[in-house]
């Protein structure tokens, strides 16, 4: 689909930053909001 089109290596980096990194947000709320970016 075309969500999965948009899910390109630079873009998964960028989402586990938002884990990772000092946002520490979970998993959930990254995929929704990358949803609600391309949907």
């Amino acid at each position: 689909n075309g969500i999965s089109a948009e899910l390109t290596t630079d873009v998964l980096v960028e989402l586990n930053l938002r884990n990772i990194g000092e946002e520490k947000a979970e998993p959930p709320v990254i995929a929704r909001d990358f949803v609600d970016e391309h949907a």
